[in-house]
């Protein structure tokens, strides 16, 4: 049965239908609500967690809302200005700034003021703010509406405060970097432009990126023309300096040869720098600055001054040969003596002994050897004089420095001027064995010593004429020197040494004087050449100029000593070669003893006279015993009593005693420690009315008025005939 459908049912339905929309709708608004509070307390956390001032303002400026780092940048404390509006923060003079800012926000949407200053606090308490101030208008806001009305429109906007003090700070500091980037770009620019240096700065891959003025001026190049060019066409040896730069970081500066564009040849001096760049230009990851001197002029005048510097050896050698040429010539004179004189008396024995040739043998052989040994004396000065002069290009050879050292001495020794001592310290075979060799030009270390002792002899040879000591000593040894020493002095080591570490060990030549000394402005100068200290004629200012040169050539140098009073010592350094790389000298040769004589002219007297009688006595004082030999034969032959001395003091000695007969005394000149002059005047003073002569064989006007004064009244020439000699002999002793 179907069951009628009352109004009241119907009525009862939408009631329900109406509860159930009314409770979906306000579980809507609950849901709204919460997600309304979730945003606004979202926008809340966010709003005050922004590290930057941040308000709501509205059109007129007043300020809605503010987080906590508005207040507390612009009401620091409870008695400044509360934040209730914006502009009042503003000064004055930026006021309008904001307010157009304003307007263009509400119309625009948006506006950014810039470099807002904002006073804070007052009286002493005031201080700035600089910042941005950005603007962005709030849309679609809710607004009440009253009695139908709409409240009239009044936009609201975001306002940040962005402070700008660090980053206006900031900007400063990079305005200032850049200008002086800039300043130090443009320093720069002017150095490498104005450097008297070519400067070439070249890419990794060879291509020129600078080219100074410098540069165009060297090379004949502008920078145009060279920009991009490789380097090596400017310097062909120029591709080794850059790999050995890159491998290296900088090179010392070396010689390179380089030629301008013209093709002119050029002797350059070249040092390379490389840098790494951190750019991320893959082109511009390094750099190779090379330095480049043009040392051309300099190569030439180098060159000329080592043509130079041989000349002056030359000349410097010439002039010590001229010097010894006196005494040489002397000394032949005693050699030409003894082998004339020997010969003469062979002719004469053989004259008077033909009827018994069998004891003629007998006679001859002591004339002969003696004519043998003055022969091979001869000889050997020929061989000295032919290698100390001869003009060739130096040859360095392993040297034995002590025999070089002996003959030195011996040479010295025949142009020594009177009263002048000099010493060897270690003469003849006391040398050490174990001396080591130097790798040296013989010729150009023997004039080195040469000089040193010339000079020095030349320093004391004032004191000896007034009777004063003078001594000079040639003196070798071995010493190290240190680093210091090194440095002080610029040797150069060769060999092993040039890896020393704890200093060089060298051959040292020391020639000490007790002469008068020097002052320092003339030690810093002496070896300057054509400086001397000598008078006008005297000296060539040579003599150390060589010296210092020889001990340049190898790898050595001179040091000098000296005080006024207190005499000169010179060392000559010499650098050796390790121990390993050495080995003894064996077999060192021995220096045959030198005539100690030097030459001197001579004048003659001829006279004539009766033969004197068997009981004449004549004494003959001469240092060269061959000499003294031939002259006792010859006197004695004669029919005469003959006593010969070669030392001067001894013949002084006995002619003291009263009981010795003397009545001619024929004394050489040139004699160690006192000379014939001196020895005519101890003699005189012995006994006044005693004859005397002198003989030499090259005798000075000086020579001659002192040997007269001194009472000599002949001076003989060497060497005389022996005829000649004998007869003058027999003219003085029949002479009242």
């Amino acid at each position: 049965m179907v069951m009628a459908t009352t109004p009241t049912d119907a009525t009862s339905a939408q009631l329900d239908e109406l509860v159930r929309r009314l409770q979906e709708q306000n579980a809507e608004l609950r849901y709204s609500q919460r997600a309304a509070e979730d945003a606004s307390d979202r926008f809340e956390a966010l709003f005050g967690s922004v590290p930057l001032p941040l308000m709501v303002v509205d059109e007129h400026d007043l300020v809605l809302q503010a987080n906590p780092v508005a207040h507390r940048r612009f009401q620091p404390s409870e008695a400044d200005r509360p934040l209730h509006f914006l502009t009042p923060f503003v000064t004055a003079t930026q006021q309008e700034r904001v307010r157009l800012a304003l307007a263009t926000a509400r119309r625009d949407g948006h506006a950014v003021v810039s470099e807002v200053v904002f006073e804070i606090g007052e009286g002493q308490q005031l201080h700035t703010l600089r910042g941005d101030v950005h603007l962005r208008r709030i849309d679609n806001l809710v607004r009440p509406v009253v009695e139908a009305e709409a409240l009239p429109e009044a936009a609201q906007f975001i306002c940040a405060v962005v402070d700008q003090g660090p980053l206006l700070a900031e900007r400063q500091a990079l305005r200032e970097r850049n200008v002086q980037l800039h300043a130090s770009q443009a320093r720069l620019a002017s150095v490498i432009n104005r450097a008297l240096d070519a400067i070439v700065c070249v890419d990794d891959g060879g291509a020129i990126t600078v080219f100074n003025p410098a540069a165009c001026a060297l090379f004949g190049c502008d920078a145009t023309g060279a920009l991009g060019q490789s380097l090596a066409q400017f310097m062909p040896d120029a591709p080794a300096l850059l790999a050995s730069a890159r491998a290296q970081g900088q090179t010392q500066r070396t010689q390179q040869s380089g030629r301008t564009t013209t093709g002119q040849l050029l002797q350059l001096e070249a040092g390379a720098s490389f840098e790494r760049t951190d750019s991320a230009d893959a082109a511009a990851q390094s750099i190779t600055t090379v330095f480049i001197r043009d040392v051309t002029a300099q190569v030439a005048a180098q060159a000329e001054r080592d043509a130079l510097e041989q000349r002056l050896r030359d000349a410097q050698k010439m002039q010590a040969v001229g010097t010894m040429a006196g005494g040489i010539a002397h000394d032949f004179n005693n050699l030409l003596a003894a082998i004339l004189g020997n010969l003469d008396l062979v002719q004469a024995e053989l004259a008077e002994r033909t009827a018994a040739l069998d004891d003629i043998a007998g006679r001859i052989a002591d004339p002969l050897a003696e004519a043998g040994k003055a022969g091979r004396r001869a000889r050997e000065l020929v061989r000295q004089i032919l290698t100390f002069s001869r003009n060739e290009a130096p040859r360095r050879t392993w040297v034995d420095v002590g025999q070089l050292a002996r003959d030195t001495d011996a040479l010295l020794r025949v142009t020594l001027p009177q009263g002048v001592q000099l010493q060897l310290d270690q003469p003849h075979a006391d040398l050490p064995a174990d001396l080591p060799a130097i790798w040296a030009d013989a010729t150009q270390l023997q004039q080195a010593m040469l000089n040193l002792c010339h000079n020095a002899v030349q320093a004391v040879a004032p004191q000896a004429l007034q009777g004063h000591s003078a001594a000079v000593q040639l003196r070798l040894g071995i010493q190290t020197a240190d680093e210091a020493t090194r440095q002080r002095l610029g040797l150069r080591p060769h060999g092993s040494n040039a890896a020393a570490q704890h200093g060089v060990d060298c051959l040292v030549i020391t020639v000490n004087d007790n002469g008068p000394g020097m002052d320092a402005a003339t030690v810093s100068r002496i070896f300057e050449p054509f400086f001397t200290t000598k008078p006008v004629g005297q000296g060539t200012g040579l003599g150390l100029s060589v010296v210092h040169g020889v001990a340049q050539a190898h790898h050595g140098a001179v040091d000098v000593a000296s005080a006024p009073g207190r005499g000169s010592q010179f060392m000559l350094w010499l650098p050796l070669l390790s121990k390993s790389e050495l080995t003894p000298l064996e077999n060192r040769a021995q220096t045959a003893d030198l005539p100690q004589t030097q030459t001197l002219p001579a004048a003659s007297v001829a006279a004539s006279a009766t033969a004197p009688g068997p009981s004449a006595w004549v004494w003959v004082v001469d240092d060269d015993a061959a000499l003294a030999r031939l002259l006792t034969r010859v006197l004695s032959r004669a029919g005469l009593q003959v006593r010969s001395f070669t030392d001067a003091h001894t013949a002084l000695a006995a002619l003291a005693e009263p009981a010795a007969a003397c009545d001619l005394l024929l004394t050489d000149f040139n004699m160690p420690l006192l000379s014939g002059v001196q020895v005519l005047q101890a003699a005189r003073a012995l006994r006044p009315g005693l004859r005397m002569a002198l003989a030499s064989g090259y005798v000075t006007p000086q020579i001659e008025r002192e040997a007269l004064a001194a009472g000599a009244r002949a001076l003989l020439h060497k060497p005389d005939d022996v005829a000649d000699m004998l007869a003058t002999v027999q003219a003085l002793l029949a002479a009242p």
